[in-house]
């Protein structure tokens, strides 16, 4: 239960973030990117 609830959390905010992506401006955009490199390399460090 938990799991397919985990699944379906990740596909509404994929779909939101996919939405709104042709309305963010350049900045946004560069801004996000950046965050997510972040995560990863955050979460990578904590799990190797």
């Amino acid at each position: 239960m938990f799991f397919g609830a985990n699944i379906g959390w990740f596909t509404r905010e994929w779909n939101e973030t996919r939405y709104a992506w042709r309305y963010m401006t350049g900045q946004k955009r560069f801004l996000f990117i950046v965050f997510i490199l972040i995560m990863v390399g955050v979460l990578y460090y904590i799990y190797t």
